[in-house]
């Protein structure tokens, strides 16, 4: 394999499992921020003798990131292979790398969609003059941690299961670039958002006051940003995989595997 081929094989191979890396690092730096700021702006007062303090909410999504291995691991995996390749039969085929990225996307999907409903029932509270309960964040912050999981279990699976030796340091590369730029993508679309939202003078969607502001329709943004996404990663992993000269490639370098399709 020529060198030019050999790069090229790297940059456009690698394309689906970066790009939904850098979209839900993007979403997670995003939630650490805002649930946190959401949190202090809620009653944290849970009993008499307990208190949630806002910091304390990243809790949740880390154990939800834990449970999510164990779980994955107990025998999830297969399951989770079977719901998504209904054709095969019994639960022993594990999903591919690519398939465990397209979820993180979904279930990113679900809690920017959680996120939204909460954060509007939320505001009609404080206008008649209710504070909800912290407990109300702990559903999406539990799921952050479990996309988050797929995103970081989907990419160490491609980077050992679907591309070989040679390639891993290159392509490892390419994917930690990838991920510093979700965060460039994080400041970026706050930058974006918070400009557009305050052009007439008004406090914006994300003013320092969430009680002032509409943070619901930042988080029904990022899900339709996240449904784009996900559109997008299906169509390009199916196409790209679809392609002889991708299939030709892989042969070649990896004669034992066969080729991923979601």
């Amino acid at each position: 394999m020529s060198p030019k081929t050999y790069h090229y094989f790297v940059f456009t191979y690698v394309i689906p499992d970066d790009i939904t890396s850098t979209c839900m690092i993007a979403m997670a730096a995003q939630m650490n921020t805002l649930f946190q700021v959401q949190a202090a702006a809620m009653n944290m007062q849970v009993t008499q003798w307990l208190t949630i303090p806002a910091a304390s909410i990243h809790l949740f999504s880390i154990s939800g990131s834990i449970l999510t291995g164990f779980v994955y691991n107990a025998g999830g995996a297969r399951l989770l292979g079977w719901f998504l390749n209904p054709s095969k039969k019994g639960f022993v085929h594990q999903p591919t790398s690519l398939q465990i990225q397209g979820t993180s996307i979904f279930v990113g999907i679900v809690l920017m969609v959680i996120s939204a409903l909460v954060e509007a029932y939320r505001l009609r509270a404080v206008e008649e003059g209710h504070t909800l309960s912290v407990l109300w964040l702990i559903p999406q912050t539990f799921l952050v941690g479990v996309s988050t999981n797929f995103v970081y279990a989907g990419s160490m699976d491609f980077f050992y299961t679907e591309v070989s030796d040679g390639m891993r340091t290159v392509s490892s590369a390419v994917s930690l670039l990838f991920l510093g730029g979700g965060y460039y993508l994080s400041s970026t679309l706050i930058t974006i958002v918070t400009d557009i939202t305050t052009r007439d003078g008004s406090t914006g969607w994300i003013p320092s006051d969430f009680n002032a502001g509409h943070v619901d329709y930042f988080y029904w943004f990022l899900a339709s940003f996240l449904t784009l996404v996900l559109v997008f990663f299906l169509v390009y992993s199916n196409f790209l995989y679809s392609l002889p000269r991708i299939n030709f490639l892989r042969a070649q370098m990896l004669p034992s595997i066969s080729i991923p399709t979601y």
